[in-house]
């Protein structure tokens, strides 16, 4: 896979290209790194866990294969898609069918035919329906604005006003806030509507809803395991300090043998969580600090349960108002998603908590917080009580960026003020609306920002050195 990749796209002398540092390998970092490698850049990223992929992460256990965090894409993540044919990965199309729960009913919805599945539908009364037009006016209005850029969400500001729930109830009608609007948010971001900025809302509506939900054969981590051949990565070095000098960076690092040690390079990229940039990167505080006020990030738990039998449900996504569960957000039927993630007949579900839940039982034993998980599958499917034979708990103490009301402002106040010729850049999930398109599209534009401005200004490459402080 190396050579494959190395030869197509590495066209420069090794000894003379230009050189770039990564921090983080996960899916922004990784494809920041990759971008580069292709333009000819000498290309190394440092990560402080001991596994690529950030909240990209798979893993297979009792004959079962789940995702951990990010896991389906939608049908506006053509970014991502184009990375995934570009690398080989194979893409499973999941069924055109999710579930929203009322009064503990899985009400289902074609995407693939949402509007004649909207008017059939038991989920909503008439009144509410026809209300539905409104919401589809007011997404439509925003786009053709270009409001709602994957690319630039920044641009999404003049309409950052209100929650998800302020809109809904203002706008549309109390049942298209409690069994439309809220589920898709809790679903986007898992954070309940009244603490989401409709941004959001309207984002996933965009997006994610519509025919053409995917996701890579082998797990979300196919991805990453794919960018991961390619590229030098070295695992559990931790950064402590990125700093400018007179021609290039100097990135400080700890390794995995506890001796500090630092690399110089022509530019850097700096794909790890707001919090780690603000830590490491103090010469860019004053662009950082800001954005690092408005936006903490949330943390969530999933759980996933192997079952000997199936429901009959065909939703591959079973979404939640926080009226039906105010501590589960949305399951993935996996097994759904792409059969072969379950052994034949058995059922696999992965469930999220809504991330106010997550927080006030983050120190929960396993077993307690697998009770709730259990309690809301066999509401849903009584027939699987007495079918578990798996079972296993993540806990994800950073898990998205939380936008919240006016967020957005301050997004594009962070991108407006980022110059594209800085050897410092920036790709990270707090540019534009969390996803692993994001990742994916700020990655590129990260490696696109080096490459011009330090490609072609005639500046000396610099071969990647490396210096050991006892």
């Amino acid at each position: 896979m190396t050579a494959r990749y190395g030869s197509s796209c590495d066209t420069s002398d090794p000894a003379s290209a230009l050189s770039a540092i990564v921090v983080g390998a996960g899916l922004s970092g990784l494809t920041a790194a990759y971008r580069l490698q292709q333009r000819g850049w000498r290309v190394t990223v440092l990560e402080s866990d001991a596994v690529a992929g950030g909240r990209v992460r798979s893993m297979c256990a009792g004959g079962y294969l789940f995702d951990l965090g990010a896991t389906s894409v939608g049908a506006g993540y053509d970014d991502y898609l184009q990375l995934a044919s570009e690398l080989g990965v194979t893409m499973v199309a999941s069924p055109p069918c999710l579930g929203i729960v009322r009064d503990g009913v899985v009400h289902l919805m074609r995407i693939d035919r949402l509007a004649r599945s909207g008017v059939h539908t038991r989920l909503l009364s008439w009144t509410a329906k026809l209300r539905a037009g409104r919401l589809a006016f007011d997404i439509a209005h925003a786009k053709l604005r270009g409001r709602l850029s994957y690319a630039d969400l920044g641009k999404a500001a003049y309409i950052d006003t209100e929650t998800v729930d302020e809109y809904a109830r203002r706008a549309l009608h109390p049942e298209l806030a409690e069994y439309v609007c809220a589920p898709l948010t809790r679903t986007m971001i898992i954070v309940n509507p009244d603490r989401a900025s409709k941004v959001e809302l309207f984002s996933g509506m965009v997006n994610g809803v519509g025919a053409g939900w995917q996701t890579p054969a082998g797990g979300a981590a196919a991805i990453i395991a794919t960018l991961d051949a390619t590229l030098d990565v070295r695992l559990r070095h931790c950064v402590g300090l990125v700093s400018e000098i007179s021609d290039g960076v100097e990135v400080t690092y700890t390794g995995p043998d506890g001796r500090s040690s630092s690399l110089k390079a022509d530019a850097c990229v700096l794909a790890c969580p707001l919090p780690a940039a603000l830590e490491i990167c103090p010469e860019r505080t004053q662009l950082l600090a800001p954005l690092h006020a408005a936006l903490p990030y949330t943390r969530t738990i999933c759980v996933t349960i192997g079952t000997t039998r199936q429901p009959e449900c065909p939703a591959f996504l079973v979404m939640l108002p926080p009226s039906e569960s105010p501590e589960i957000a949305l399951l993935f039927q996996d097994h759904r998603k792409d059969p072969a993630r379950a052994p034949a007949g058995h059922g696999l579900f992965t469930l999220y908590f809504e991330f106010s839940a997550a927080d006030e039982r983050f120190a929960a034993t396993d077993p307690e917080l697998v009770q709730i998980a259990l309690q809301t599958l066999y509401r849903l499917w009584p027939e699987l009580c007495d079918t578990v034979d798996f079972t296993h708990v993540h806990r994800w103490a950073l898990a998205l960026p939380h936008t919240q009301v006016g967020t957005y402002r301050r997004i594009a106040e962070f991108t407006d003020a980022i110059d594209p010729a800085d050897r410092i850049q920036f790709s990270a999930d707090y540019m534009s609306a969390t996803g692993q398109n994001t990742a994916v599209a700020v990655g590129g534009r990260a490696a696109q920002n080096l490459h011009r401005h330090h490609a072609r200004s005639g500046d000396s490459p610099r071969t990647m050195s490396t210096k050991t402080r006892e």
